[in-house]
């Protein structure tokens, strides 16, 4: 649990973070320090190596669930932020940013989850060209999200689909730039599904 955590602190949190900064996102000094502060409270040689007492073995797993916790957080919240703050000219309604936290340039095929208000959709790189792409699942998701009770801003112009669909899809990356991110468009004129997978 600590290398596996300690990988995700340094590979995954810590570049992100700094992403953000580079799109005017101030770095959480307190809360990366306070994330700092658990990992090395469970560093003894006793702690990691379980050779203590049950109660002790608890509190340390505690210790690395509350890292795991609020780093991931921390790390989906920075996405978000940096997600919205990216000026793509090809973006439309909908964008899915796919993110390399990596020192290298990364290729291959990527998982992902969107959630998107019909069954049929395309997807665009930032030049326009039509991205090629294989549905995992789809669940229909409109009862759960429209019923969430969150109190919208009756000033703005805002988009209430009349379905909300949940998509797990792969689709190929190329030449995503290290500790960088590409983002694609969702065009729902378009339909660049390659094949569907039940």
């Amino acid at each position: 649990m600590n290398t596996e955590t300690q990988n995700y602190l340094i590979n995954t949190m810590e570049p992100l973070l700094s992403l953000g900064m580079a799109y005017g996102l101030k770095y959480p000094v307190e809360t990366v320090r306070e994330i700092w502060r658990l990992m090395f409270e469970n560093a003894a040689h006793d702690s990691i190596g379980a050779c203590v007492s049950d109660t002790t073995n608890e509190d340390v797993y505690m210790r690395y669930k509350q890292v795991r916790d609020i780093a991931s957080n921390l790390v989906e919240l920075t996405l978000r932020e940096i997600a919205t703050r990216i000026g793509n000219p090809q973006s439309k309604e909908i964008s899915l940013t796919v993110f390399n936290p990596l020192s290298t340039v990364q290729n291959g095929v990527v998982e992902v989850e969107c959630y998107v208000p019909q069954k049929e959709f395309g997807i665009l790189d930032e030049q326009g060209n039509e991205i090629a792409y294989t549905i995992l699942e789809f669940v229909d998701q409109t009862e759960y999200v429209l019923n969430q009770g969150n109190i919208l801003d009756p000033s703005k112009d805002i988009f209430i689909p009349n379905k909300v669909y949940k998509a797990k899809i792969a689709l190929q990356l190329n030449d995503v730039p290290s500790v960088g991110y590409v983002q694609y468009t969702i065009d729902l004129h378009r339909n660049t599904l390659t094949e569907l997978i039940e």
